[in-house]
């Protein structure tokens, strides 16, 4: 017999485990609240919930934040794109008829990643270390932070150049707004 009116599953169920007998309890983790960006100098800025967009003449800069992601900023551009690696880390870039677009997946510790691959990288490297597993057994954060600010970068062909400096200086100002 099934109830008329079911209660649904909580979202997080804390666990337990014994470590030299000791036993270990992990406390759910409530999720991070969105974040929020300043309005940039020189910019006109434009606000959608969880979305961000910054214009300065034909040069649009996107900030999306997605809390759990698999990393792939390259899939929003589509089948047709390139990665490479940069200062910044990996970057996703391709060009649609005038204009030249480039991605990447900022984390709050990290370089940048436009590929599953390169993320998955980047968090055994960042989110696997003494200090953080030490935070998630007391229940103060999740083992694996999956969270992302995607940085698109739209500007014309003909200013290519000025992506080698676009990139590193948004992708330094987005991570320094993002709480690790």
């Amino acid at each position: 017999m099934t109830p008329a009116n079911p209660s649904p599953l909580p979202a997080m169920v804390a666990c337990g485990f014994t470590l030299g007998g000791l036993l270990l309890t992990l406390l759910p983790v409530p999720p991070k609240p969105p974040i929020t960006l300043p309005t940039k100098s020189g910019w006109t800025q434009t606000l959608a919930p969880e979305r961000w967009e910054y214009r300065q003449h034909q040069t649009v800069v996107t900030l999306t934040y997605v809390p759990h992601s698999d990393g792939d900023a390259l899939a929003q551009l589509g089948p047709t794109g390139d990665r490479r690696l940069t200062a910044v880390g990996e970057i996703g870039y391709v060009v649609q008829e005038d204009a030249l677009l480039a991605t990447t997946c900022i984390s709050p510790r990290g370089q940048g990643s436009a590929s599953r691959d390169r993320m998955r990288q980047n968090r055994n490297r960042y989110d696997l270390t003494p200090g953080r597993i030490g935070g998630w057994l007391l229940g103060r954060h999740n083992l694996r932070d999956w969270r992302c600010l995607i940085l698109t970068v739209r500007l014309p062909v003909a200013d290519g150049r000025r992506l080698e400096t676009l990139l590193p200086e948004w992708y330094t100002w987005g991570q320094q707004h993002f709480e690790p």
